[in-house]
């Protein structure tokens, strides 16, 4: 509760001093500073956590590859993405993947984002049909479309809106794509899309530009 409210002082005495410490205490810990940004302290604390043998859940590892995911911590991050499998024998679920494809695209390293992201989609955790996106992995491409709308890539913004159509988050992923394209001056471009996506039903927001 109150890592939750950011009193993060507050919240670690109170976990320093618990008695009867078990994984969720850990996690809960773990997710507060990596709500807040604090990477070191994140890590810091499952290490902690490891080495006096506890075990890590599927709810930790996504906390902790947030809080790499928000410092720029790629090498630790993979690390911890491979650990899951490879020591506690964790498949990796939709948030992991979500914050593998976030923390490359905060990156800039927005290639490798996409590979993470089709690697997720040829795995078998996913029932393909047409390869057709929908909402069980939908937030793995919206943090590729997070970080093609930062670093201004209209490329492959454009193929992971494609792969968005059919969403909820389809009328979003179609404002920030138009958003793209009036970054960089292309307003025909803006014009042809939203044409485009009218006749396909969509009804978009205005073009909003950061001035």
């Amino acid at each position: 509760m109150y890592s939750r409210s950011g009193n993060l002082g507050y919240a670690r005495r109170v976990f320093d001093h618990m008695q009867n410490m078990n994984v969720l205490s850990w996690t809960s810990m773990i997710t507060g500073y990596a709500s807040h940004g604090l990477a070191s302290e994140a890590i810091e604390v499952f290490s902690s956590m490891v080495s006096k043998g506890y075990v890590p859940n599927e709810v930790t590892f996504v906390s902790v590859l947030s809080a790499c995911s928000y410092c720029g911590l790629i090498e630790k991050g993979l690390e911890y993405f491979n650990l899951m499998k490879a020591e506690y024998g964790i498949d990796p679920k939709v948030d992991h993947f979500a914050c593998l494809v976030d923390m490359f695209g905060r990156a800039g390293k927005l290639v490798e984002a996409q590979n993470y992201v089709e690697r997720f989609n040829d795995s078998e955790m996913l029932t393909k049909v047409e390869n057709v996106v929908d909402d069980r992995n939908a937030s793995i491409w919206g943090a590729l479309l997070g970080g093609c709308k930062m670093h201004g890539n209209v490329e492959i913004g454009s193929v992971t809106v494609e792969k968005m159509i059919h969403t909820k988050q389809a009328s979003d992923a179609l404002v920030a794509l138009s958003n793209l394209h009036a970054a960089s001056g292309n307003w025909k471009a803006v014009h042809d899309l939203r044409e485009q996506w009218k006749r396909r039903g969509f009804t978009l927001r205005p073009v909003l530009i950061n001035t």
